[in-house]
């Protein structure tokens, strides 16, 4: 076996997790396959397996890490901006299309309820980050709730609309959405 420094182990673990956070986007926990997350990160199934016990393991990394760039964003807005800036940023037609980089809730929330404990415990706490970073702009925590529950329905629905085609009614729910959550008074 060839060694190799901690920093490359590093860089090799990063790869294999956003390997799969965009697989485990793209095709649910049951189309995360380990040897298609190393492949994708440019690495042997057994390298993975030197840095993750299994499948679980990965996925619960990735589901961690795909939380991150969310709540960067979030932390990013100040408190005083309320939360019109996240509610546009998730309701755009970019985020609608190319999911794999965007939000976890929006991704995995339907089928939360299928991951194994490991995974299931990684987006639940992802959540509680998200929905308190959420309720700092907001100044409430059911307002946040309501919000991201609007937002991760909202950008769902959306996504089937394109998916069957309909761009046009994908462009126009996302609008009817966003419209209606910025109408609201924000805090």
């Amino acid at each position: 076996m060839v060694k190799i420094s901690k920093e490359a182990a590093a860089r090799n673990r990063e790869a294999l997790v956003a390997a799969a956070d965009r697989l485990l986007r793209e095709n649910g926990y049951e189309g995360l396959k380990t040897a298609a997350a190393a492949r994708a990160a440019g690495l042997t199934e057994g390298a993975l397996f030197r840095h993750f016990p299994g499948k679980e393991a990965l996925a619960a990394a990735a589901v961690e890490a795909g939380f991150a760039p969310v709540l960067a964003l979030l932390d990013d807005i100040p408190e005083e901006a309320g939360p019109a800036a996240y509610i546009a940023a998730y309701l755009a037609p970019d985020h609608r299309d190319h999911f794999p980089w965007g939000c976890p809730v929006g991704a995995l929330g339907a089928e939360a309820h299928r991951l194994p404990a490991p995974v299931a415990a990684a987006f639940a706490e992802g959540l509680e980050r998200n929905m308190s970073a959420l309720a700092r702009l907001t100044g409430d925590r059911g307002r946040a709730a309501q919000i991201l529950s609007a937002l991760a329905g909202g950008i769902a629905i959306a996504r089937a609309l394109r998916a069957a085609g309909d761009r046009a009614g994908a462009d126009a729910h996302l609008a009817t959405v966003r419209d209606g959550l910025l109408a609201l008074p924000q805090a």
